[in-house]
């Protein structure tokens, strides 16, 4: 997996490394995991920092757009579940929040059902290859 570093630990930039967020690749380098997550943080702390680990997948996933549909989302959302009875959710309610925010402005700016046939007939695609 290509990784294009920046030298500035925040994500203003337009290419980050997933350290810049805590997240790591796995041993085999296909998928991404959170390194960890402090639980004694209080619930505002979280959803911001939520926010920002949301901003920066979004930079990561533009700067490596291979793994764009790759799941990595779900499995950070999953890895920040495990927190959900303390104010540690927060981790999960500010990332998605972010995300939220994001889709709606996409949807502004783009055609949902014209992108969503395209995003759709490419997985289709992928289907047919694999089941040759």
């Amino acid at each position: 997996m290509t990784v294009r570093k920046s030298s500035y630990s925040g994500c203003t930039q337009e290419s980050i490394s997933l350290d810049d967020c805590l997240y790591a690749p796995s041993k085999d380098k296909s998928i991404c995991e959170f390194q960890w997550l402090d639980e004694n943080v209080d619930y505002g702390t979280a959803c911001a920092q939520g926010r920002k680990y949301a901003a920066c997948i979004a930079l990561y996933l533009k700067a490596n757009p291979s793994l764009a549909g790759s799941n990595i989302i779900n499995r950070i959302i999953d890895d920040m579940t495990v927190v959900k009875d303390s104010d540690a959710r927060g981790y999960r309610v500010g990332f998605c929040a972010f995300l939220e925010v994001m889709v709606y402005k996409f949807c502004c700016d783009h055609d949902v059902g014209r992108f969503y046939a395209s995003v759709d007939e490419a997985y289709r695609l992928v289907r047919r290859r694999s089941e040759v």
